[in-house]
């Protein structure tokens, strides 16, 4: 009995951590996205753009996209996921 609850217990655990590390995932830390507005989201993918034979097809996939998305409206910004998708390609271009 007493194992039973222990075992429950760290599956409830890890359940948990994994929910957590997901949601983490999904919103960039606010040091990182800053206040940027549509303007800079737009120069930051433009910038990465030209940075695109460094980057894989997926990758160019979604800027590309991102373009079509952000020259919609002056108003057009990217979701939290996809902001985090924005900084890991600037974090990994950098080098």
């Amino acid at each position: 009995m007493l194992t039973r609850s222990i075992t429950t217990t760290i599956a409830i655990a890890l359940v948990v951590l994994a929910i957590l590390s997901v949601a983490d995932c999904q919103t960039p830390l606010r040091s990182e996205a800053g206040n940027r507005s549509p303007g800079d989201w737009f120069r930051l993918v433009v910038e990465l753009e030209r940075r695109a034979d460094r980057l894989d097809r997926d990758d160019r996939a979604f800027l590309r996209s991102m373009i079509n998305l952000l020259t919609t409206s002056q108003d057009a910004a990217p979701q939290p996921h996809q902001q985090r998708w924005l900084l890991d390609i600037e974090r990994r271009t950098a080098r």
